[in-house]
């Protein structure tokens, strides 16, 4: 008895320079109310990549609330950038919050719902038709869901060539 829900809406300005797009990404996905009882209500991605809310790939899409409003700019036909803030809350207060693919910290009703902040800004060239590079840089700060569970901010730094054929 799990569940998720997730959006992505934006708007662009076609005849603007850079043509900018402000962009909401909202989602939601269900976390367990009791970790003793046989009701397992944490929703199970099952087979999600690792990057699910971020190229930093810190969280896993599992008892969360994440709003992540952005700013995307296409300075020319081949290289564009974004950045954004993505904020972290968990969905149901008596579980934790997930890796990718594992549990970083146990759930605690005593403990807050906010989990953080990643201010996230990338940017990707398209050098050639097959080659481009991008380049992503992230700041997590952690909330308070975190700091009460001994954890700490963290950064990111990422860079990669995709080859296209």
């Amino acid at each position: 008895s799990a569940w998720q829900i997730a959006t992505d809406h934006g708007y662009t300005w076609p005849d603007v320079w850079g043509q900018p797009r402000l962009g909401l990404r909202a989602a939601a996905a269900s976390g367990d109310n009791n970790a003793h009882d046989n009701d397992l209500q944490t929703f199970n991605p099952l087979f999600f990549r690792g990057d699910y809310f971020t190229e930093a790939g810190l969280l896993g899409p599992q008892n969360f609330i994440d709003l992540f409003p952005s700013l995307r700019m296409k300075f020319t036909p081949k290289w564009n950038a974004e950045i954004g803030s993505d904020i972290h809350w968990r969905e149901n207060l008596g579980d934790g919050i997930y890796g990718p693919g594992f549990p970083l910290y146990p759930g605690n009703r005593k403990f807050a719902r906010f989990v953080g902040t990643e201010l996230v800004n990338g940017s990707a060239w398209q050098v050639t038709r097959h080659f481009t590079l991008s380049a992503s840089y992230s700041y997590f700060f952690a909330g308070d869901f975190i700091d009460q569970n001994g954890g700490r901010n963290a950064s990111f730094i990422g860079i990669w060539s995709t080859f296209r054929f």
